[in-house]
């Protein structure tokens, strides 16, 4: 196994760790992350980690994403990223212009890293979507403890606040994006490392149905990636370098341990 120091990121703690890779995957049946053990930092979790931490590695494992993909008449087509990135762009751009900025929808998620939400920020600026949804509630909220866990499962809401969100941005809810695609007044929605399955259940499909646009980036496959028309394949905090910060402030860097799977990219490469 491979040790690299990095961060927890299943709650807005960041309790310092060591990220155990694998560097002989027929031993381990394919799974790259082995492991999470806890680093001492005297400032956020001592000498340790809790259990929800502990086994929170399989994140970095399961149901991951590793083709750009273009949603065609006959299924999926696979692009190269310049290609992608440049004809998803054109369809953005000819979306705005003829529906305007008010029918965009941007769907951005805590698991994000301070550099990820500072390019984040700037396309905010740049597009000027009529909704942005970042906080974490329902689906990012869980239990809390006296000790270290935090009710918010996702490690850097502090980071999006730093960049604005929720202050000169005004976040959006899930309630408010279902109203607007039920009435038809957004069009499109770029959903970053969530899913709208686990918050609208079975009603799911037929709302992202309704949607001209529908672009799903992230690390692994969730409901909605089946229905999306774009779909960016994005690398976890174990195949990157960044930062996250933490309830209290704290900016902490993690390192990568490996490198992204086939297409995979940090979120701010895309």
């Amino acid at each position: 196994l491979k040790s690299s120091p990095s961060l927890c990121s299943g709650c807005s703690r960041g309790c310092a760790i060591e990220l155990h890779a694998n560097t002989r995957l027929w031993h381990t049946g394919g799974e790259r992350v082995a492991r999470y053990k806890p680093r001492f930092n005297p400032l956020v979790n001592g000498y340790w980690i809790c259990d929800e931490g502990r086994y929170g590695y399989s994140m970095h494992n399961a149901e991951r994403l590793s083709r750009l993909r273009r949603k065609n008449a006959g299924g999926y087509e696979q692009l190269e990223w310049d290609a992608a990135l440049a004809a998803l762009a054109g369809e953005l751009k000819a979306g705005l212009s003829a529906r305007g900025a008010a029918g965009l929808g941007l769907v951005l998620s805590g698991t994000l890293s301070n550099e990820d939400f500072f390019l984040a920020r700037r396309l905010v600026d740049e597009l000027k979507p009529g909704r942005v949804l970042f906080g974490p509630a329902p689906e990012q909220l869980g239990e809390e403890d006296e000790l270290l866990r935090r009710r918010e499962k996702v490690p850097n809401l502090a980071g999006a606040a730093a960049f604005g969100f929720g202050r000169e941005i005004a976040g959006a809810s899930w309630d408010e994006l279902r109203r607007d695609i039920e009435s038809g007044r957004l069009w499109g929605l770029y959903v970053v490392d969530r899913d709208p399955f686990r918050v609208w259940g079975a009603d799911s499909s037929e709302l992202l149905a309704k949607l001209s646009l529908l672009v799903y980036q992230g690390p692994r496959a969730v409901g909605a990636t089946g229905l999306a028309h774009w779909i960016l394949p994005a690398a976890t905090h174990a195949e990157e370098d960044g930062t996250f910060t933490n309830f209290a402030g704290l900016v902490q860097r993690y390192e990568a341990a490996l490198d992204p799977i086939r297409q995979g990219r940090s979120d701010w490469s895309i």
